[in-house]
């Protein structure tokens, strides 16, 4: 992969899981506008790649998962401009996330502040460690969170953690995520690591067609659409011939017994 770089994004491979790990660590992985730009090009890059089936997206060091968009990135020159630019950039990056087909897995430590909170919420499972805590700090500086963010927030958290965090509430901790639905798992801060392996892993060994397929239908209803306009991607799942060489070995087991 070459030289580690901080103040970027690493992407590594183990087999059938990619791992893009935020790198960053002297901001606590702050998101600058190279970061951005780096961030898009992994994403775009593991969506192309069809020998992978799932993804750990994580924070470097100790202290955070992402501490937010790099103040002294948003606060350089013209403050608008570095704003608009900021704002643009990271939409980017989250759209390329959001396009990757299989499934993300965040796992979150420290730290998770402003565009860690984007980042994080593209993820389609995310665990926390103990020790994560969760906010918007922006908005306390009269900073409007980008849109898609925000329609994100709704959809995962629902209006009333989202109007925590936007109209100036405290962050929240790991056990409060939990039991508001936002992670799905709390796990000792040094067991976060493996445990995110072990999912992506299990995830990436499983069949894949029909875990592309869970990732599309879980976003689309949650989204609103409607259990018609997504029956074609259940079907299309269905006549993989991952599906019938499963079932067709355990059709074998089953006639040996």
């Amino acid at each position: 992969m070459g030289a580690r770089m901080a103040g970027t994004v690493q992407v590594s491979v183990d087999g059938p899981v990619a791992t893009v790990t935020l790198d960053n660590e002297a901001k606590r992985n702050s998101i600058d506008l190279p970061m951005c730009a780096a961030l898009t090009g992994a994403a775009r890059a593991i969506a192309g790649d069809g020998t992978l089936g799932a993804v750990i997206l994580r924070g470097a060091g100790e202290r955070a998962f992402c501490a937010g968009g790099d103040f002294d990135a948003m606060t350089a020159g013209d403050i608008a401009a570095a704003m608009r630019a900021m704002d643009a950039a990271l939409d980017e990056a989250m759209a390329a996330l959001a396009r990757i087909e299989i499934p993300i897995v965040a796992a979150v430590h420290g730290a998770c502040f402003g565009a860690g909170v984007q980042a994080m919420l593209a993820a389609d499972i995310r665990l926390a460690a103990a020790d994560a805590r969760f906010g918007i700090p922006a908005a306390a500086l009269g900073i409007v969170y980008p849109l898609p963010a925000i329609a994100e927030m709704l959809r995962t958290a629902g209006p009333g953690l989202t109007a925590h965090f936007l109209l100036g509430g405290a962050p929240i901790d790991a056990a409060t995520a939990l039991a508001r639905g936002w992670v799905s798992q709390v796990v000792p801060k040094p067991d976060l690591d493996g445990e995110a392996a072990a999912l992506a892993r299990r995830i990436a060994d499983g069949p894949r067609a029909a875990a592309r397929a869970y990732k599309t239908i879980i976003r689309g209803l949650a989204e609103g659409r409607a259990p018609s306009d997504l029956r074609a991607i259940q079907q299309r799942a269905h006549e993989s011939p991952e599906m019938a060489e499963r079932l067709a070995a355990v059709a074998a087991k089953r006639a040996k017994r």
